[in-house]
């Protein structure tokens, strides 16, 4: 299987986009405090949409209460804030095994 990348600039676009390929996105980055709207509303319209999507959270708030937002049946994973890119790459690597 190919993986490939899609940006979006804001988590409004991140919904459009999975509802546009709800089969074809298996992982969604989110953080908390994002425009337009936050990361848990982002969450919760992009698991209506796609129930089996894994969501990573990152955050600069400490995990605890970061995941605070989150119900934890939707989270596959959190990165705290800040991390090199080799950390983002092994722990998407971690969650798309």
């Amino acid at each position: 299987m190919t993986n490939r990348t899609v940006a979006a600039r804001h988590p409004g676009l991140h919904v459009e986009t999975v509802r546009q390929q709800p089969e074809s996105i298996s992982l969604v980055l989110l953080d908390i405090a994002m425009p337009v709207m936050g990361g848990a509303e982002a969450a919760e319209k992009i698991v209506a949409i796609n129930p089996g999507i894994k969501i990573l959270v990152s955050s600069g708030y400490d995990q605890d209460n970061a995941l605070l937002r989150f119900p934890r049946e939707w989270l596959a994973g959190f990165l705290q804030k800040p991390y090199a890119a080799e950390h983002l790459l092994e722990k998407i690597e971690s969650l798309l095994k």
